[in-house]
């Protein structure tokens, strides 16, 4: 049996700057053995699943017909993690660009799971500092504002149109990024 200290395997994830979204690969057959045997693989290094599937067949080329474990994630939604497939899924995410993949990463961690790629797209609104900021913007962005004479406008309650909002009509989420408003649909 392989001693888990000395299997030689590259079990350093990478950091965020130097990788995009990464899978640890490795095997059921070596982990059933003692030995967490694999390496850290940079999905966008590939320009598929198909490609992917490639790279992991030749790290494990030592066994007759690997079933690859994907024993840890980077860079991803937890959503779409799973030890055992979903990187065609994984490749759909990666083909959104860059605030579609944030706002997806936001949608799936905090709202909802179950929603394809599109309708979450679909109903994003953008990103913000806060409910408060969206709200604001809508409000002037719709000219409803201009509706109040300017002499009442300062004793307008935005806290409870802000409340209003997404009591109904929108969710956030909020993440390090900022806060990321959808319509509530």
């Amino acid at each position: 049996m392989e001693n888990l200290q000395h299997a030689e395997t590259d079990t350093t994830p990478a950091t965020k700057k130097e990788r995009g979204p990464c899978l640890y690969v490795g095997t059921y057959g070596k982990y059933n053995r003692g030995s967490i045997a694999g390496a850290w693989l940079d999905l966008e290094d590939y320009a598929d699943a198909e490609d992917f599937y490639n790279a992991c067949a030749a790290l494990h080329a030592d066994e007759c017909d690997p079933e690859y474990m994907f024993q840890d994630y980077e860079n991803l939604p937890e959503y779409l993690y799973s030890e055992c497939g979903g990187v065609e899924l994984i490749y759909e995410f990666l083909e959104l660009d860059y605030m579609e993949r944030e706002a997806v990463a936001a949608w799936l961690d905090n709202i909802n799971t179950g929603d394809s790629f599109s309708y979450i797209i679909g109903c994003f609104q953008g990103c913000y500092d806060d409910e408060m900021q969206f709200a604001e913007q809508l409000l002037h962005d719709c000219d409803g504002f201009n509706d109040i004479p300017q002499h009442l406008q300062h004793f307008f309650d935005y806290e409870s149109y802000r409340d209003s909002l997404f009591c109904n009509s929108f969710v956030s989420a909020r993440t390090s990024k900022g806060c990321f408003v959808f319509n509530n649909q």
